[in-house]
């Protein structure tokens, strides 16, 4: 499958799992990156296996985002600006392979798995 084109702030959303970008947005990139559709019960077990594979792919961004503080909106925005200056608007990225880690599960499944486990705590 061919690379897809994803603003810088996607990107940084799921290294970091801060917000730097709409959300709606993050499932159009999750549901590409593992050519499958996830649902927000399942973005806890998915988001650790894209944040690794993005890190895999761009090193550079390591640690990019995790420790800034920010007081408001405007320093989100000025501090994506800045990223973007460095390393661009936008980056490649293509679907994760096989061996990264990801499997399909059936949400529903998923989400009777979870709610039973949380029932038991």
């Amino acid at each position: 499958m061919e690379s897809k084109e994803f603003d810088l702030g996607i990107i940084l959303l799921l290294t970091t799992g801060r917000i730097f970008a709409k959300l709606d947005k993050l499932y159009d990139a999750v549901d590409y990156l593992t050519n499958d559709k996830i649902y927000t019960h399942q973005m806890i077990r998915v988001l650790p296996i894209l944040k690794e594979y993005v890190l895999s792919t761009y090193p550079e961004l390591r640690e990019i985002g995790e420790e800034e503080k920010f007081e408001n909106v405007s320093e989100i925005q000025l501090f994506l600006k800045e990223q973007k200056e460095k390393f661009g608007n936008s980056l490649k990225l293509s679907p994760i392979s096989k061996d990264m880690g990801y499997q399909h599960i059936d949400p529903i499944i998923e989400a009777s798995f979870l709610l039973q486990k949380t029932k038991k705590l």
